[in-house]
């Protein structure tokens, strides 16, 4: 197997797994906070917001995998180098996804309820 097979592979399943968890994070935010009623799975995809994140979300995790250095070397990797890699790509994407899930979630105040 040649190295841009190797890399291929890696980022489809990382594709594929972040999509994944973040649909299942997201149904299991909505279902806890309520802010959406959704009768089934299929029509909570059929959502655009939904189909947005699903693509948006994964791209950006992707990015920031490539930025970190994690596909550039498929063989022959550390565990050592690979886990610190992974475990500081997660814990800043993770700061970043919350911060971004808090401002979204931040309701708009109006001013007349200052005066």
């Amino acid at each position: 197997m040649n190295l841009k097979t190797q890399r291929i592979k890696y980022i489809l399943c990382d594709l594929l797994a972040t999509a994944a968890g973040w649909l299942s994070f997201y149904v299991y935010r909505v279902d806890v906070t309520g802010k959406q009623t959704v009768p089934t799975l299929w029509e909570y995809l059929a959502l655009p917001q939904v189909q947005i994140n699903l693509v948006l979300v994964p791209l950006a995790w992707m990015m920031l995998y490539a930025f970190s250095g994690y596909y550039k070397r498929p063989y022959f990797k550390s565990h050592t180098d690979e886990l610190q890699c992974t475990f500081w790509s997660i814990v800043f994407g993770t700061l970043v996804a919350f911060f971004a899930m808090v401002i979204d979630d931040v309701p708009f105040v109006n001013d007349e309820d200052f005066a």
